[in-house]
């Protein structure tokens, strides 16, 4: 849900009305890489460490490149690890002009994570080639003591293999889930779409598994039946945030260069303006 206080759109999050944020959590999270040029992850400050610690990062504290240090096009790693944890880097806001890191006044934390406060350890697991397989060599013992050592608990793990063909995968993150009581891991229940289709080794006992009961909305979350809400960029090329079947729609364009330039200076409410159909669109 996004509300329009007249001059701002604002997401409707309550858990970030009750402070809470994330803020002083580690989140282990084991994909096919993440791309740390993108605007939730970057930190101008740091440089992304890439196999050292650096408690200083704004949202990376350790990357480990057991497959190498990058994400595929589209890249799967990067998708979820903004899920969890993104925060959209704004240059524009400062703790000075009394907005923070996650404030609802840059346009680009509209999609922050949930726990935008909390910061990721990321462990690479999958080859740009081949991101789906994740079939690189890491020994689990090694993440979780280090995982530890940072004062992280939480493992965030959003994949699974057919429950028929891996027993030993199941059997093995029981072990893992019954001897670290003090850690929480995730998985990702499948995505078979068949009712009652759990994946290993969200299907094990010790193990936390996450999968939806339904079918996510078709709509836009800016929009209503019939009665769609566009925001437009001014003075530029008109590109549509919310239209999500438009070439031109400003956040997913495809680029290879760092993306951060392409989000300065759009803050809502200074740079962007709201109208209420595609009709209103082209009188602009």
């Amino acid at each position: 849900k996004v509300e329009f206080n007249g001059s701002l759109l604002i997401p409707d999050l309550p858990m970030y009305k009750h402070g809470i944020t994330g803020s002083g959590q580690v989140v282990t999270i084991i994909d096919s890489g993440l791309d740390y040029r993108s605007c939730f992850f970057k930190d101008l400050q740091h440089d992304p460490p890439v196999n050292i610690t650096n408690f200083n990062h704004r949202k990376i504290i350790r990357y480990e490149p057991y497959a190498d240090s990058s994400d595929a096009s589209h890249g799967h790693g990067t998708h979820v690890s903004g899920t969890v944890a993104g925060n959209a880097d704004c240059q524009q806001c400062s703790t000075d002009n009394g907005c923070d890191s996650y404030s609802e006044q840059c346009a680009m934390s509209l999609y922050n994570g949930h726990a935008p406060g909390a910061k990721i350890y990321f462990i690479d697991a999958g080859y740009v080639q081949r991101p789906n397989d994740l079939d690189a060599e890491y020994d689990m013992e090694d993440v979780i003591q280090m995982s530890r050592f940072f004062g992280g608990h939480i493992f965030s793990c959003s994949w699974g293999y057919p429950p028929t063909q891996n027993e030993k995968v199941r059997i093995m993150y029981d072990e893992i889930g019954y001897n670290n009581p003090d850690f929480i891991f995730f998985f990702g229940a499948g995505n078979s779409r068949r009712s009652f289709d759990v994946y290993a080794p969200a299907n094990s006992k010790n193990i936390m598994g996450v999968g939806g009961v339904d079918k996510p909305s078709a709509f836009s979350a800016f929009s209503k039946v019939n009665n769609y809400v566009y925001l437009e960029l001014k003075k530029s090329k008109k590109r549509s945030v919310c239209n999500f079947n438009d070439n031109n729609n400003l956040f997913i364009t495809r680029t290879t260069n760092d993306p951060l330039a392409n989000f300065t200076n759009q803050i809502i409410g200074e740079n962007f303006i709201l109208v209420k159909s595609e009709k209103e669109c082209a009188k602009i």
